[in-house]
């Protein structure tokens, strides 16, 4: 099995003097589990990288508290990463809930501006302990920079978008899955590859195909519902809200049955191996239409 992920670089950037420049990046409050924490400057650090802005504070102590917070934002607001690491408890991580973050951690009076190097926005919600459901961490507060800064992507991020039932499907994570089935001699006997992209509100969409994705020929590949392979699916996490790592699970996920189109639209070598396309789907629960996918695009 080969295994890919999205790899995003992640740089710290130090604040300046308030009386020198303008405010780099300002953390104005924190509250946590009904204690609140001021963060100065110099505790704050954020950076731009591949679409998402990564925060990052120091370690704050507050009276027996000591502890720091890590948090990834895609540009357009949606929730990659959130994590409390507290320091003072076996190092114990706390995260936004597995595959629906956006549903029980708020994104709000969002604003970012890629030419003005700003960024602002309010949160609040609930953090889970990994492994440990029952408990949990409850944080608000608002995060500000006026000069954000921005590194640059060394390549072309991977992409999967569409709409489901005419609303924005968010990806904030894309996976890769290559099986390959061989004889003894190496000789390949089948391929089975899956493209999975995650959003931060309970849905999957994963393009699974009997090729390597690079290796398929361009065209149109319709699939009914009788369909294992070469086909687009979408799936609905309806499992407990609770943090789990990525790697130990599968979580648990609504399937249907499917019909639609996926289009190979380009293979690219040069300069970086990239499969174009697009796709639509329907998908159906006792032959009734649950989801409705269009617009659906890829490049990966």
């Amino acid at each position: 099995m080969h295994k890919y992920f999205l790899l995003l670089a992640f740089i710290v950037i130090v604040g300046c003097d308030r009386d020198e420049s303008p405010t780099i990046t300002e953390l104005i409050e924190i509250e946590i589990d009904n204690e609140t924490f001021t963060f100065s400057e110099d505790n704050v650090f954020m950076n731009e990288n591949c679409g998402n802005v990564f925060l990052n504070t120091s370690p704050v102590t507050s009276g027996d508290s000591r502890f720091r917070i890590e948090m990834v934002i895609t540009t357009n607001g949606r929730i990659k990463d959130v994590t409390y690491i507290d320091l003072s408890n076996n190092n114990s991580h706390f995260k936004a809930a597995d595959y629906v973050p956006a549903e029980v951690f708020f994104i709000e009076n969002y604003n970012f501006s890629p030419t003005e190097k700003t960024m602002n926005f309010e949160f609040s919600g609930t953090l889970y302990e990994i492994d440990n459901s029952q408990n949990t961490k409850s944080i608000t507060g608002k995060v500000k920079t006026d000069n954000l800064e921005f590194v640059d992507c060394l390549f072309e991020p991977w992409k999967i978008s569409a709409d489901i039932n005419q609303e924005n499907f968010n990806v904030v994570d894309i996976q890769g899955d290559v099986i390959e089935t061989a004889e003894a001699d190496g000789t390949v006997i089948s391929v089975f590859s899956e493209w999975e992209g995650i959003s931060d509100d309970g849905f999957r969409i994963a393009i699974i195909t009997q090729q390597r994705l690079e290796d398929m020929e361009t065209g149109t590949y319709p699939f009914g519902k009788n369909n294992s392979l070469n086909l687009v699916i979408i799936e609905k996490y309806n499992g407990p809200y609770e943090a789990i790592k990525f790697e130990d699970r599968n979580g648990e996920w609504e399937n249907f049955q499917y019909e639609g189109e996926l289009i190979i639209e380009e293979q690219i070598s040069i300069p970086l191996q990239r499969t174009k396309g697009s796709f639509t789907i329907n998908a159906y629960k006792d032959d009734q239409v649950v989801y409705s996918v269009r617009n659906g695009r890829f490049s990966i």
